[in-house]
């Protein structure tokens, strides 16, 4: 997807609780750039479907929608905490296996 031209530097913003506090930076991100890929000339469109690289493509531009709940359920947890007065347990968000559960944020 490199070759192909389709990949940019993510600049993300994490806003930080509903304060004006300065939100945090994240850098070493990198995205799809949905432009570019519907601008891939037809061989090499074939060629990124050929190595499986478009399912990871759309997988990734259909998430980058979704990241906005995480910062809010990042901002409920904490709400949380501070209503308990006590440490967050992340507990819950483990499942057998290693896998995530974000539900139980």
């Amino acid at each position: 997807m490199s070759e192909a031209g389709v990949i940019d530097p993510w600049k993300l913003n994490i806003k930080r609780g509903e304060n004006d506090e300065e939100p945090i930076a994240l850098e070493g991100l990198y995205c799809i750039n949905e432009i570019a890929l519907n601008e891939v000339y037809k061989p090499v469109l074939v060629r990124l479907r050929e190595l499986g690289a478009l399912p990871l493509a759309y997988a990734q531009l259909f998430s980058m929608n979704q990241f906005a709940q995480l910062g809010q359920r990042a901002d409920y947890a904490a709400q949380q905490q501070e209503k308990a007065g006590s440490s967050l347990d992340l507990s819950g968000m483990f499942e057998e296996g290693g896998s995530l559960n974000f539900d139980s944020l």
